[in-house]
């Protein structure tokens, strides 16, 4: 409003004057500086790996960061990040890590990373709880060939951490400490037990005839001599599948197989892996189930 008034007034106070010479109209732009900028070309990403909880083990997935020196950080700044709502809901990831824990630094000189987070870190959780946050950390990290171990801080000072033989050490940390990423959360010195850590309850097995949905358990176990027995049954105690598997002995191991899709039953299941009763004895010693729906096969043409 101002520049118009001010054009009026000037307008009135020259217009007895005579005509006005405004100068020569204005020039229209050139067609290159009429032309909108180009569009900035889509931002650079970096794929990285970070390793959530499924069960009490861990389970690796993948991210994509835009594009930085600082892999190392990035990777860390995902891994706190959490699992996203599709992990959460349709496979049932986790992390260990407590909401709040902020990363505050990390430095890496001659193969050990040197992470500084904050307190909150050491919150919560028992040592299983503590050991698999630990083993997060430490395999998303040495996904990196600079890094081979790696050193804990918290607020800015050292701490010993726990190793997977429930013991606290104050050296750098390695993969090794914490066992395959389906016993991370398991102590060395546990024995007989089974645990599985895939699938999550009401997981679908397909029948033959549909796309086939095979189905890979996962978990982690210490039996005599390691041998595992396993069978997926109906609600009716129907047998559909069974086979056998190896895991840990003297200690833990990890176990996997895959359930082929079954040519009967439909509805609730349950998949039950034990240990085969040793010669004389009764029922088994240890075992895990889970519930599981069975998918109807359907008949080829």
């Amino acid at each position: 409003m101002r520049k118009l008034a001010s054009l009026w007034l000037l307008l009135v106070l020259t217009g007895c004057a005579g005509a006005t010479d405004l100068g020569p109209a204005p020039k229209a732009k050139s067609q290159a500086a009429a032309k909108l900028k180009s569009p900035t070309p889509a931002q650079k990403l970096v794929p990285l790996k970070i390793w959530l909880v499924q069960g009490k083990g861990l389970v690796q997935r993948n991210r994509a960061h835009p594009k930085t020196v600082r892999v190392a950080t990035a990777a860390l700044q995902e891994l706190l990040a959490g699992p996203t709502e599709a992990e959460r809901h349709g496979s049932g990831l986790t992390t260990s890590i407590p909401r709040g824990t902020s990363l505050l630094g990390v430095d890496i000189d001659n193969g050990v990373a040197t992470v500084d987070l904050s307190s909150q870190f050491q919150a919560g959780g028992g040592s299983g709880s503590l050991q698999l946050r630990l083993a997060q950390v430490v395999y998303t990290l040495t996904q990196f060939p600079t890094v081979k171990k790696v050193r804990f801080e918290l607020d800015g000072s050292p701490v010993n951490v726990l190793s997977n033989r429930g013991v606290a050490v104050d050296r750098p940390v390695a993969r090794r400490d914490y066992g395959k990423t389906d016993c991370a959360g398991f102590p060395s010195s546990q024995q007989g037990f089974i645990a599985i850590n895939y699938p999550r309850p009401g997981v679908r097995i397909s029948g033959k005839g549909h796309i086939e949905l095979l189905v890979t358990v996962r978990g982690c176990s210490s039996t005599f001599e390691g041998t595992l027995n396993w069978h997926l049954k109906t609600r009716d105690g129907v047998t559909v599948s069974a086979g056998v598997a190896q895991g840990g002995s003297l200690r833990p191991g990890p176990f996997r197989f895959t359930i082929p899709p079954p040519s009967v039953g439909e509805g609730p299941a349950v998949l039950e892996v034990y240990e085969p009763p040793a010669s004389g004895e009764g029922g088994p010693t240890s075992r895990a189930t889970v519930p599981l729906v069975l998918m109807e096969g359907r008949s080829s043409p």
